[in-house]
């Protein structure tokens, strides 16, 4: 039997990868078209893929033994298939960039892993998508978008979402606004 160097060096890194970030959600830098091997579960790692064409930009994820096999039809399996293209991603420490990326997690209530992206929208805003494959193939689960700030804390069984959103459009729960006229809003999911 023939191993291809590939699946050689995806099994080094996935290993490394686990000793060095345990909390298994591990962001890159966006690179369109190249698939990125970020999670390991019952033997399988699962990989994620951007595909930008024509200005659309789509978000792909599989399990690495799909990437090589095929359906009946001659299509690999896709877990995921989300069209991203109003996300931007940037690098660097101003507007919050370094909390872009798509990252691959367990949490303890969901026996599959879900796919946490983060992006830049519009001049300012901040998104976060979570899709849940089993759910829905498409679409997320659950969605935010901070005005000029959003932040995701990992906990083994959720994920702490803060993020800013304008007073004048929605006013504060508490009734509580920022000179500037902002809210600071914490939730949970799930």
């Amino acid at each position: 039997m023939k191993i291809h160097p590939w699946v050689f060096w995806l099994a080094t890194w996935v290993a490394v990868s686990h000793i060095y970030f345990p909390d298994k959600a591990i962001a890159v830098e966006i690179t369109y078209g190249k698939s990125v091997p970020t999670f390991l579960l019952n033997g399988k790692s699962w990989v994620w893929q951007v595909k930008s064409f024509e200005g659309k930009k789509t978000l792909e994820v599989r399990t690495a033994g799909d990437l090589e096999s095929s359906n009946e039809n001659g299509k690999t399996r896709s877990l995921l298939v989300a069209d991203i293209s109003s996300c931007y991603f940037c690098s660097g420490d101003e507007d919050n960039c370094r909390a872009d990326g798509i990252h691959i997690f367990q949490i303890s209530r969901y026996p599959d892993p879900v796919i946490r992206v983060v992006c830049h929208v519009g001049a300012h805003s901040q998104k976060l998508m979570i899709f849940d494959p089993r759910k829905d193939k498409h679409q997320p689960v659950f969605q935010r978008t901070g005005a000029y700030w959003l932040t995701v804390s990992h906990n083994a069984d959720s994920l702490d979402v803060d993020y800013d959103k304008s007073g004048f459009a929605a006013h504060c729960q508490d009734g509580r606004e920022s000179a500037e006229g902002f809210c600071d809003i914490h939730e949970r999911w799930p």
